[in-house]
This record gives C-alpha cells, structure tokens and sequence, in this order.
C-alpha cells in the first residue's frame, strides 16, 4: 500500500503571530517529510540512499576457487568495506552454464577504499563470469 502524499506546510496555515517561526521551519520540515514518505514508498536506492558500492567484475576462478587473475576493486565512498554481497551472476563463456552453488566472496581490504577478492565459491572454474557485487561501508 502506498502512503498518501503530504499536503505540504505553508506560513498561511498557522496564526499570524508564528509566522516567523513557521517560515523558518517550514522549507526544512517540508523536505525532512518528502524524503521519509519517498523512502517509506520505495523511492529509495542502494547507490543512492545506502553506503555501499555497486560494482560489476568479470572474473574466472580455477578449480580451487581462486581467480586466475589478480581482482582489486576500488569502491566510492569513504572509509572500510564492511560486508560484500553477490547479486546478479553471469557466465560469459557458457550461456548455460550455472552456479553449482550459493556463490560468495572472501575478500580482505587492502587499501582506503579498495579491496581484494581472494576466493570465490559456487562458480564453475574456468569460465569467466560476470559479477555484480554490493560492497557495504563501516560507519565506524
């Protein structure tokens, strides 16, 4: 069910006599509810609403699951990785050819705002593969 949306405030709808005080609040409080109906109406985005990165790779792993090739991602917000997460996969070298299973990533951070994929599980070995990873900040 989607919220109604908010008849905004405006310096008319209270007593004269607040009138300074209400234009005051009123450009901020409008825009604080904007954003809270947007969110709650799912008008929100990972890219632009969460910390976290977006990222596609192609990657091939050998039968260890270890990638043939070095795999650095640099990401664009400030501050360590917290959790990487693997969304959307596709194999490049075999339209049929799936995961074997729950594919995820073990990774280590080796650099501000970079970090190292070092294994990879579920994918099959010797295809590459594209990868969409979400990597997630560290508030701290």
């Amino acid at each position: 069910m989607k919220l109604p949306s908010f008849k905004r405030l405006n310096k008319g709808d209270f007593k004269p006599e607040y009138g300074e005080l209400v234009e005051k609040l009123i450009t901020s409080l409008n825009s604080i509810i904007d954003s809270v109906l947007d969110a709650l109406n799912r008008k929100i985005s990972l890219k632009n609403n969460i910390l976290c990165s977006v990222k596609d790779i192609s990657v091939a792993v050998d039968s260890s699951g270890i990638p043939t090739a070095p795999v650095n991602i640099t990401y664009d917000f400030v501050g360590s990785a917290s959790v990487v997460t693997v969304g959307k996969i596709v194999n490049l070298t075999n339209s049929i050819g799936y995961p074997t299973n729950g594919v995820s990533v073990y990774w280590e951070q080796v650099a501000n705002n970079v970090i190292r994929i070092r294994h990879i599980t579920g994918i099959i070995p010797n295809n590459s593969h594209s990868l969409r990873l979400v990597i997630y900040g560290d508030e701290s």
